[in-house]
């Protein structure tokens, strides 16, 4: 049976796995009784964190609940019912720890019993506060309405009075019997001096009260040292002491069991392990010799490149190592036709490989000749490439310095802060130089000043709309701060006028269609109102929660089908009215989930909400607001919005302030 090594290794190898499966079996049964016994000792400081938890609770009662008004009103307490709850968190607790550990069974019984005594205790020391009563409630509050009435009736002196409640208020505030002794003897004093019935009854019903509420701090133990209080010190003292006695007990417990596992354990493995070294080194002697004669051969078989024969004495089935003998001297003979076979494959192949050679070496000249016209023509696209890229830093430096000239035509900050106090310009170019603008001026005509604001939408944007954008700067300038013209609806049929005008000049004006639109405002300080006429652009008014719209003409200033005449239009200001003036970049521009254009009913919308708030904030609002719908689509066109606050106050102040200043740079 045992005379094939397999055999006999498969005999050790199962004597093995057996020992090893049982020496697991009992690490596996005795590591459980130790983890039983550690997961008992944490149910138990559960449990006493649970007691030490419930304790809090009693003195976060007297500290606070016994001083809350609403404690008396109600007559329960939210502390005792936490402790409710936290009791029967501890009873589980404990079930489990019976579940673990069937020890300490009277111990765990007589823990129980405590616990429940202190819910008693609780219980007993809630109805005595409730009896005592605070402030205006109680015995507390009876005898405070005795005092009062004496106060109110002013039955007696109000120095005596004002002594009755010091020696009160002592003895509450320090829990001292001598402030009773003198109460009392004041008391007497002064029954003595008074005649009153009514007085006689309010002081003693005063005084048998305070008397009550004595009593009933020694009961409940106010200062801890006597009453429920000590009784429930003294409790919570022997369960800590229980609860240790049985942590204690648990870990002798313990410390058996690893004692006996120890010994056991590791005199049985040691026996094992010997026994296991005896069979291996019989098992090895019988396995080496025939291999040793094997390994020989074959390292002799492997130098000689696989051509001596083999010759090695075995016994047939005898075991596997004869058999391997055998079954190698056949694959030796095999290996030795196969290489002799292969060598000959080997040498015809190598010829053909030569023969192969030789044309990729001809191929390799050929290669050779036209990688060098390769880089002959790479070297062109590089001169080529470096002249582009010089040709386009000097275009970039051009538009750079013409936006330069286009940001001196715009007016500044504060120049538009001048004008008006509250205002924003929201101005977000697609390319860098920009279509859009905007234009300010205080004009001065028979003494009277006018505000005027300019929003325009050039066609086209970048450098087209840049140029178009200053020839409309150049007419404004002419028609407004040079000829005088103040009616917004004039300014725009002189516009019209100027740009057609301008084009007709070249021979190509029939293909021109190029134009502007724009929106003006014309603000009179000293009547209160504005002047507005627009091209294409419309003005938004908000006032009273409430954005209103008043529509510009639809014709551009430049070539178009219809010309007649801009219509003006005349409002009424008041204070802290908010007007809009914008190109249509912000509603055209395509974002969201679903690359849609935002519209001018969501920009409505939007300026209703942002109107809402702080003048200087609405910029920053409408820039985030077009940053998140816009998302990773490409900007379409110019964006530009102008935002004034109206307030006729602080323009009064602001041209007071400025007449000031003038005056002082004259002296």
């Amino acid at each position: 049976m045992f005379s094939t090594l397999k055999s006999q290794l498969y005999t050790i190898t199962l004597s093995f796995t057996i020992v090893s499966m049982l020496l697991l079996f009992i690490a596996f049964i005795h590591n459980r009784k130790i983890e039983e016994q550690i997961l008992a000792n944490l149910k138990l400081k559960q449990t006493e964190y649970l007691i030490a938890k419930g304790n809090n609770y009693i003195n976060l009662f007297m500290l606070y609940e016994s001083i809350d008004s609403n404690f008396y009103k109600k007559k329960e307490s939210k502390y005792y019912d936490k402790f409710m709850l936290n009791e029967k968190e501890i009873k589980t607790e404990l079930l489990n720890y019976n579940e673990l550990n069937t020890k300490n069974k009277d111990e765990i019984r007589n823990l129980k019993y405590k616990i429940d005594s202190i819910s008693k205790y609780f219980k007993t020391l809630i109805s005595l506060q409730l009896k005592r009563g605070f402030k205006d409630y109680g015995i507390v509050g009876s005898m405070r309405d005795n005092i009062h009435w004496i106060e109110n009736e002013k039955a007696l002196n109000k120095s005596d009075i004002l002594m009755l409640r010091r020696h009160e208020k002592d003895y509450i505030i320090r829990q001292q019997k001598k402030y009773i002794v003198e109460h009392n003897l004041l008391i007497n004093k002064l029954l003595q001096r008074t005649n009153s019935k009514n007085t006689i009854f309010h002081l003693k019903s005063y005084s048998e009260k305070l008397n009550n509420v004595v009593s009933l701090d020694n009961q409940i133990g106010r200062m801890g040292d006597s009453g429920k209080t000590k009784e429930l010190n003294l409790e919570m003292s022997s369960i800590s002491k229980l609860i240790s006695i049985i942590v204690h007990n648990n870990t002798k417990y313990k410390n058996t069991l690893l004692k006996i596992y120890k010994f056991g354990y590791f005199g049985f493995a040691a026996t094992f392990f010997i026994l296991s070294i005896l069979a291996s080194v019989y098992i090895s002697s019988r396995m080496s010799r025939q291999f040793h004669f094997l390994s020989k051969t074959i390292r002799k078989f492997i130098k000689s490149d696989f051509k001596i024969k083999v010759d090695l004495p075995y016994k047939e089935d005898k075991n596997e190592i004869h058999n391997l003998t055998r079954d190698f001297i056949i694959l030796s003979k095999e290996i030795s036709d196969y290489i002799n076979y292969f060598q000959e494959k080997v040498d015809e192949q190598t010829q053909k490989l030569t023969n192969q050679k030789k044309l990729i070496e001809e191929k390799n000249i050929e290669i050779t000749s036209q990688k060098e016209k390769l880089q002959d023509q790479y070297k062109i696209i590089l001169k080529q490439t470096s002249k582009v890229e010089e040709q386009n830093k000097k275009f970039l430096d051009s538009v750079y310095y013409a936006l330069q000239i286009q940001n001196a035509l715009l007016p500044n900050t504060h120049a538009l802060d001048q004008m008006f106090s509250n205002n924003f310009i929201f101005y977000k170019p697609k390319d860098i130089l920009s279509g859009d603008f905007y234009w300010a001026r205080t004009i001065k005509i028979n003494e009277i000043e006018y505000k005027i604001a300019v929003v325009a939408d050039c066609t086209g944007h970048g450098v087209p709309g840049a140029l178009l954008s200053m020839l409309g700067i150049l007419f404004l300038d002419e028609v407004i701060v040079n000829n005088k013209i103040i009616s917004p609806a004039k300014i725009l049929d002189f516009m019209r006028y100027k740009i057609i005008l301008t084009f007709q000049q070249k021979e190509n004006f029939a293909k021109i269609s190029d134009g502007i639109d724009m929106a003006i405002c014309v603000f009179n300080e000293k009547e209160n109102n504005l002047k507005f006429a627009g091209a294409n652009r419309d003005l938004y008014l908000f006032r009273d929660d409430k954005l209103n719209r008043f529509k510009g003409d639809n014709m551009p200033l430049g070539k178009f089908i219809k010309t007649d005449k801009f219509n003006e239009f005349e409002i009424s200001l008041n204070d802290d009215d908010l007007i809009y003036m914008m190109s249509d970049g912000y509603s055209d521009q395509f974002g969201g989930k679903n690359h849609l254009k935002y519209k001018v009913s969501n920009l409505r919308i939007l300026l209703s909400e942002v109107a809402k708030m702080p003048i200087k904030i609405q910029k920053d609002a409408l820039s985030l607001n077009f940053d998140n719908w816009k998302g990773n689509c490409e900007q379409i066109d110019d964006v530009l919005i102008m935002g004034i606050k109206y307030n006729h106050k602080r323009i009064k102040e602001t041209v007071s302030t400025n007449k000031s200043k003038k005056n002082q740079i004259t002296k």
